[in-house]
């Protein structure tokens, strides 16, 4: 697919990476930049993630897409997980990656894309506070 970048693209682009650690809603992202509308980051982000730019999620109670910049330079070959409280998106180890990959993979019935893949839980943090944190 050619790639085009428009200007509005272009500050999608650079708000997102400039906010990688948290998964956003388009309209939480359409308010961050400020001159968008919500209908341009939904036709942008639909086309960025097609790139594997940008990763989708689903909010704790399952009813907000949220989108993230995917680093394909630091993402590429391990698991990610996300913390459901706080929404923070770590990434794990890549030993352990690889061998909950290879895992799956061994049992011939799976192959798992670990760089597209984010585990769903819940982080120290939010842990410690007895998950009370808001994402």
């Amino acid at each position: 697919m050619a790639y085009y970048q428009t200007g509005k693209r272009r500050v999608l682009m650079e708000y997102l990476r400039g906010h990688q650690e948290i998964p956003l809603s388009a309209e939480q992202i359409a308010a961050g930049i400020g001159d968008i509308n919500p209908s341009t980051v939904y036709r942008n982000i639909a086309w960025l993630i097609d790139e594997g730019l940008v990763v989708k999620t689903l909010s704790a109670d399952g009813h907000t897409a949220l989108y993230q910049y995917h680093d394909r330079t630091v993402c590429c070959g391990h698991l990610h997980m996300r913390c459901q409280a706080c929404g923070r998106l770590m990434h794990l180890d890549d030993r352990l990656s690889c061998e909950i990959t290879r895992l799956l993979c061994s049992r011939g019935e799976f192959h798992l894309d670990a760089g597209n893949t984010v585990l769903l839980g819940q982080c120290r943090a939010c842990t410690a506070e007895g998950g009370k944190r808001d994402a």
